[in-house]
């Protein structure tokens, strides 16, 4: 019987994990098969680095290659990525002695574009523009295959998404997502995801917009909060505020 632990476990796997484009487990089996670092691909960013990492591309450089995997990048990084700074402040010497041949950054970080223009051509990810995307999955899918057509990758991008396509099946499957059995009602309760705060009286919510909320959606759950959100899909609020939705 699949209980509500069984079914925050799936959803806080690695798809949850806001900075991933796609499924982080997925990427893993891509990586496990071994990367190439062709072309010479740098990027600052994490959602660049999983998405190349997704692509089966090793970037030459990456960045705060120390807080990757404190934030939960995934898959872990393979050896031999060479550390190029922070995203606000990449080191532009590193990039330049790498004769990197295209620089992967993400929207947020666009206004880097002209200094790193300096090094090589510059590819934008509109993945988490602010303004709150109802399909994100979707968008960072399609983003992906953006990239993948710049750096001839089409093919392991397809690969990527079918196989993403395909694990959202089962996860809906062994869930009961969207399940019309009155013996299985998990699926009809509405479901909070949230992120308590270091002081315990607040909490983030995952609403609507945000890369949380349409894996919910895709797996046939319904997301709880109806609240207000910001443009990243996201609210604050206290813990009694919950109690809007008892069930």
């Amino acid at each position: 019987m699949t209980t509500r632990r069984d079914f925050l476990g799936a959803l806080t796997m690695p798809l949850w994990q806001r900075a991933l484009p796609v499924a982080g487990a997925l990427a893993a089996t891509h990586a496990a098969a071994g990367s190439v670092a062709a072309p010479r691909v740098a990027t600052p960013d994490r959602p660049g680095t999983e998405t190349l990492l997704a692509l089966n591309v090793k970037p030459v450089a990456a960045g705060a290659l120390d807080v990757y995997a404190t934030m939960g990048g995934f898959p872990p990084l393979p050896d031999g990525i060479v550390d190029c700074g922070y995203p606000a402040e990449p080191n532009l010497e590193v990039l330049r002695e790498l004769r990197t041949s295209l620089i992967v950054i993400e929207t947020m970080s666009a206004s880097l574009r002209g200094l790193l223009e300096r090094i090589a051509p510059v590819f934008v990810l509109d993945i988490y523009s602010g303004a709150g995307h109802a399909n994100i999955v979707e968008r960072a899918s399609a983003e992906m295959m953006r990239l993948a057509r710049t750096i001839g990758r089409e093919r392991d991008g397809a690969a990527y998404i079918a196989q993403l396509d395909a694990r959202f099946a089962e996860l809906k499957m062994k869930l009961g997502g969207a399940s019309t059995n009155s013996t299985s009602n998990l699926s009809r309760r509405p479901v909070f995801v949230t992120q308590l705060d270091t002081g315990g009286s607040n909490i983030l919510i995952y609403a609507k917009n945000c890369v949380v909320s349409d894996v919910m959606h895709r797996l046939g759950f319904v997301n709880a909060w109806q609240g207000k959100t910001n443009g990243y899909g996201c609210a604050v609020a206290g813990v009694a505020q919950l109690a809007v939705s008892p069930q």
